[in-house]
């Protein structure tokens, strides 16, 4: 394995020395030329309603107030909760359309994406980008826990904000059950969109950069009534490229507002009429940031480039661990017997030709009665179609090293760009895609009365999106070798040494739908101690001002989501492999797959670096096609199948030796032979309805809150209390398959609808209702002591807060390991604060003390060991208990070398001895205990299969001795038991954050413009599974770890017995989940900073010149920890001594010039480079249990993009 000692790729001191630099032109900026104060223009003021913010209050990158208090606007200085706002001033600078560019530089927040801070993938076995690709808005994270709630207007929303439309952006750190009883722990990320408003302004910008982007953005904003109606229309093409080429993204958006405000009523009434919708459509094939999984370098550094002579070795000397040549590293590409392989040039996309091996539709027994579909020639060595090599978290155990079931192996990325250029280079080609679209409309009434001391606010929000995605190669390829020599018929294989990816079947997608339907009515009133008394008096000062605010909403949100195969067999071709079975077999089942050829065969080289492999070059899809194999179809009329039969010298090396003597039924020249099939696909986008999953949901929330908000004793005091009750009506179904066609789904409408009503008698196995109702409280205090004193003495103002507040998630309802429920997400966060300012506002500096917690957040678990563990164990439990040959009730009684002990562990038994018999017993025995102990748990029930009664079970022997008494209670289905998890299964844990945050903004002149933060954030996970899986897996533990039962072999293969080839592994990600309970959360820095500037010429030679820039660091991070093994087998991390991945960080730079080019136009010009200095690299995301780096993603590197802006 390869060490990497030095993590971080640029010396200490060139870093510092490079910061030093850049920090010091930034600071010299302001006094480099002689300046006077910026002038301001005259601008005409219009009111805003309570219920409004917009970006003319806001100067510079210092916003004065918000909605994210208490949907009131409010002073920020008031507000005890931790919010932040990004200016449109700030957006403008930094170069910000959307949070992939902003979050960079918000205060204690992390975001994904080739411009990111982090993955946001974890840190498991396995890296999948399929959420971060087809969700990118979704991929951040703030102070440490999951990621925010994205909101627009304060209305939740899965559409992705865009620059070209909003004002500013609202970041609330931790929950608030004042604006949302129910949202994402984390907090908020609100954009306020643009309104209409009273003067007539327009703008166009154009923008080019790096790879060749371009952005033409139009706002245009027309005055139709003088200081009563106005109208706003904006416009968006934005056409992204990336280093990785041909990845791109489109975006095009169009948005209109309007604003109505009527002169009706008396001059203390005011009218406010606002409206808004957009359309959008986002079509993208994303870049990846995790490298592609690295299954070549193993070719060379482990296995001395070994290749496979012939298909039948393949299994029986190369894959069993007892094999005279066994190979670790090897594996059997995930092709099984009788599947279709697709053998494509990923260059030029065309078809060398497609394999399927022994397709058994009519070889005989020696009786001359045909053999079941499962089975074969008789006596002939089981072949493997491909070959390839694995990865350390699949081949740990085979290799025997050290904690091996400890969970800690992981797929390795690439970390050698010359075996593959991943920085420039897409591996899908254009062989995946990305898509978003989606309409919003949004209507808005604000009336208030006695001057805005009295409101009423009515909204109405409708939004209705939908994204998804399809990828070829699945969410996380893998590069691979083919090391075989020669195919099954004996043919060369001329690709041998070639590296490859393989296809998901012919691909695979994914889609999410979503329609959310919003009512709200807001009334508020503010009294005042002048109202009813002296307002000078001590009573009136204590009183000083209340604002009172009751809210009412209604929310309809319904979700549909699907997942689908793209391309499989037709029915016709499942008839033909499985002997007329096509309507019982999964039409998932061995679907076709895509061998594609990158580049030519390794076999001359030494080792993986320099390969230069190239990505997939052509647009590829499975076609009908000829597919080559072995038809059993008996056709030697004449010829007895049980005559004897002496196998020649050029066949000797297809049948096993221990099977002698063979017969004339397994003679190859006896039937059809090797000959082609024709193969025709079923595919989704034609209407197959290849659905693998269909989730339709249904939440239907009222909610009611009332905030009192107090300006006590002249506004010294203001405490903020707020109460709200949320009632949840939740409804779900899933689309269930049908086992008598083919595992379709049924998405009937009989099948596939809603449940009516929450009577726990009408739910259908399918389906899921529950009704949640909650309430809870929250509030803060903001002490402003200035205003205490009789004269203000001290030098700045000071302002101390304290904030407490909650909320809960509700989504799908998730349900534990026997299908029971499983309680809703829910966040608490305390916020201490203290606030400091100059008296003239021109610098002002907040730090926040913070307690967060979420709990029962759902951590990553795959389910897919857990349901194969029990299936494939009483699958072989079957197989040994009824002496089956094959995989159905025919081939009963019958011996072979997949019921035989004595096969796997011929060292350790005697075919036929009692030795082998009473171990066979033993483990038909515990699977038939375990069997029962699940059965009172319900998890079959659960799970979605039936084995044979517990009533019908005995051992081998007894049921040798007497067959009747013991027949299986069905022989419909003795084998393929298949488990499908519950419905939205989970496991939950507890994640705590705590730590500080410090925010700077200053405005030392009208010029200058300086913003600051930092974060010190710790966050770990704790009550990690909950006591259900703890049980479980120690009960597991107990009848599978040295047992018989865990022994168990898979087709007389020790390399496939139940506890080593399925449970460990799974077991494996379970104890790395148990083990992360008191660690930190993958990717998270203690320390993080953000410094941003800018300073503008006003006067001079440089009038008109803007020039700044930023600096943003991350700490060092703790990517895991060295392992350790105590005396009772429990694993342990040493916390005290993690291994660090490097600090990073990053320089920004801008400049821009404007002036007017005539009377009605204004021109300005704006180079920004991101990432300055910045080149290729790599970050560490995970490590291996010797600290050697496993999953990495690509460093951000340096982009540049000007913007030409026309204002008139």
């Amino acid at each position: 394995m390869q060490k990497y000692p030095n993590l971080s790729k640029i010396p200490q001191n060139q870093r510092s020395l490079r910061t030093a630099l850049v920090l010091g032109l930034l600071g010299c900026a302001p006094f480099a030329y002689p300046q006077d104060d910026a002038p301001s223009d005259e601008e005409e003021i219009f009111e805003l309603s309570p219920f409004e913010v917009t970006a003319e209050e806001d100067e510079g990158y210092r916003a004065t107030s918000s909605l994210a208090g208490t949907r009131i606007r409010t002073e920020l200085k008031d507000v005890g909760s931790a919010i932040s706002v990004y200016t449109e001033q700030f957006l403008d600078d930094v170069g910000a359309t959307d949070s992939g560019t902003l979050l960079q530089y918000a205060t204690n927040a992390e975001v994904g994406g080739t411009k990111g801070t982090f993955a946001g993938l974890g840190n498991g076995a396995t890296l999948d980008e399929s959420s971060t690709l087809i969700n990118p808005n979704s991929n951040n994270r703030v102070r440490g826990l999951s990621a925010a709630e994205n909101t627009r207007n304060f209305f939740v929303s899965d559409i992705p904000w865009d620059g070209y439309n909003v004002d500013r952006i609202d970041v609330q750190r931790g929950p608030n059950s004042i604006l949302f009883g129910l949202g994402k722990p984390a907090g908020i990320i609100n954009a306020t969109l643009a309104d209409a408003s009273m003067a007539d302004e327009n703008e166009i910008s154009l923008k080019f950069g790096s790879y060749g982007s371009t952005r033409l953005s139009g706002s245009f904003n027309k005055v139709l009534i003088e200081d009563e109606l106005a109208v706003h229309i904006a416009v968006l093409s934005d056409n992204e490229k990336f280093q990785q080429d041909p990845a791109f993204e489109d975006d095009q958006r169009i948005y209109g507002a309007v604003r109505w405000q009527p002169n009706i009523g008396t001059d203390s009434m005011r009218t406010t009429v606002k409206a808004n919708f957009e359309h959008g459509e986002i079509d993208a094939n994303r870049p990846r940031t995790i490298t592609p999984v690295d299954s070549v370098s193993q070719w060379f550094d482990d296995t001395d480039m070994v290749t496979v002579e012939n298909p039948y070795v393949a299994f029986s000397d190369y894959l069993s661990s007892g094999g005279a040549s066994y190979e670790p590293w090897l594996t059997s590409a995930n092709i099984n017997a009788q599947q279709p392989v697709y053998l494509i040039d990923g260059t030029t996309g065309s078809l060398y030709g497609a394999r399927a091996g022994y397709i058994n539709n009519g070889a005989l027994g020696t009786d001359g009665t045909p053999l079941g579909s499962a089975n074969g020639l008789e006596g002939k060595l089981f072949s493997i179609a491909m070959m390839g090599l694995g990865t350390l978290d699949s081949t740990a155990t085979n290799l025997g090293l050290d904690y091996a079931d400890s969970g800690q192996y992981r797929r390795e990325s690439l970390q050698d760009s010359s075996v593959f250029d991943y920085y420039n280079t897409l591996i899908d080609g254009d062989n995946k895609s990305e898509f978003s679209d989606w309409n919003a409309v949004n209507f808005d009434v604000a009336q208030t009365w006695l001057n805005d001391r009295v409101g009423l606010n009515l909204s109405y929000d409708s939004q209705s999106f939908e994204r998804g995605g399809e990828s070829l190669l699945g969410w996380s390829p893998a590069i691979t070798v083919d090391v075989l020599e020669s195919f099954d018929d004996g043919t060369a294989n001329p690709n041998v040494g070639r590296p490859y990816v393989t296809t998901t079947g012919g691909g695979t997608g994914q889609s999410y739908a979503s329609e959310r339907e919003f009512l709200r009515a807001s009334l508020f009133a503010e009294l005042r101690s002048a109202d009813f008394m002296d307002e000078d008096s001590f009573l009136g000062k204590l009183i000083g001002r209340n604002v009172f605010n009751a809210v009412l909403s209604e929310e309809d949100y319904e979700t549909e989501q699907y997942a689908w195969y793209n391309q499989t067999g037709s029915e016709d071709w499942y008839n033909y492999w499985t002997q007329g079975s096509a309507s019982s077999t999964a039409f998932y089942e061995r679907m076709p797959t895509g061998f594609l050829y990158l580049g030519d065969s390794l076999s001359g080289m030494s080792s993986a670096s320099g390969a230069n492999i190239p990505g997939l070059g052509s647009s590829i899809s499975l076609t009908d096609t000829a597919v080559t194999v072995f038809d059993s179809t008996w056709n030697a009329t004449g010829v007895d199948p049980s005559a004897a039969w002496t196998i020649p010298a050029n066949l000797a090396y297809i049948f096993d030796e221990d099977e002698l003597p063979l017969y004339q039924n397994s003679n190859p020249d006896n039937y059809v032979g090797w000959t082609t099939q024709s193969l025709a696909l079923r595919n989704h986008a034609d209407g197959a309805g290849l659905y693998t999953s269909a989730d339709l949901q249904k939440r239907e929330t009222s909610s009611k809150a009332i905030t009192w908000q107090g300006f006590l004793w002249n506004g010294a005091i203001v405490p903020t209390l707020g109460w709200r009750e949320d009632e949840v009506k939740s409804r779900g179904a899933l689309g269930i398959a049908d086992g008598t066609n083919s595992n379709f789904l049924d998405l009937s409408s009989s099948a596939y609808v809603l449940p009516s009503s929450f009577d726990a008698d009408s739910i259908a196995s399918n389906q899921t209702a529950n009704i949640e109702k909650a309430d809870s409280t929250s509030g803060g205090i903001v002490v402003h002591l200035n205003k205490f004193l009789s004269k203000d003495n001290l030098p700045l103002n000071v302002s101390l807060s304290y904030n407490k507040s909650s909320n809960f998630e509700v989504g799908l309802v998730r349900k534990d390991l026997y299908g029971n429920n499983i309680a809703n997400p829910s966040g608490e966060t305390k916020d201490y604060g203290i606030l400091l300012s100059t008296k003239d506002n021109r610098y002002s500096f907040r730090a926040v003390k913070y307690e967060s917690v979420v709990m029962n957040s759902t951590v990553d678990l795959p389910s897919s060991g857990l349901g194969s563990t029990i299936a494939n164990g009483l699958n072989w439990r079957n197989v040994f208990l009824y002496d089956l040959a094959g995989y159905d009730w025919s081939t009963a009684a019958t011996d072979s070398y997949r019921n035989k002990a004595s096969t796997a562990y011929p060292e350790l038994f005697e075919e036929g001895s009692a030795a082998e018999a009473a171990w066979e017993d033993a483990a038909i025995s515990q699977w038939n205990e375990i069997q029962a102990w699940l059965t009172d748990k319900g998890f079959f029930e659960a799970w979605g299969f039936t084995p044979q009664s517990v009533d019908s079970l005995t051992d081998r022997s007894t049921y040798a001795a007497d067959p009747t008494t013991w027949a299986p209670n069905t022989t419909d289905n003795v084998y393929l038991y298949r488990a499908t998890a519950p419905q939205n299964f989970a496991v939950t844990a507890d994640t705590y954050s705590e730590g500080y945050e410090f925010e700077l903004t200053a405005n030392p002149t009208p010029n200058w413009r300086i913003s600051m933060n930092a974060s010190k954030s710790e966050a770990y996970y704790d009550n990690v599974g909950g006591e259900t899986i703890d049980e479980f897996v120690a009960y597991m533990d107990s009848m599978l770890i040295g047992t018989e039962a865990g022994a168990l072999p898979r087709w007389g293969n020790p390399g496939g017995a139940i506890y080593s080839s399925i449970y460990s592994p799974w077991r494996a990600n379970y104890v790395l989940m148990k083990l992360q309970e008191g660690s930190n959360v993958p990717e998270l820095r203690k320390w993080r900073y953000n410094i941003i500037t800018n300073y503008a010429f006003s006067d001079g030679k440089l009038k008109g010149v803007n020039i700044g820039g930023s600096y943003r660091w991350q700490d060092k991070v703790a990517i895991g920890y060295p392992i350790s093994q105590g005396t009772d087998g429990v694993y342990n991390f040493d916390f005290a001594n993690p291994y660090y991945g490097p600090s990073e960080d990053a320089i920004d730079l801008w400049a821009s010039y404007s002036r007017p080019l005539n009377d009605k136009v204004d021109w300005k010009v704006q180079l920004n480079i991101r990432n300055a200095f910045a080149d290729d690299d790599l970050i560490p995301i995970s490590v291996q249990p010797d600290g050697s780096w496993a999953g990495v993603r690509i460093a951000p590197t340096e982009e540049w993009y000007i913007t030409n802006t026309f204002s008139f």
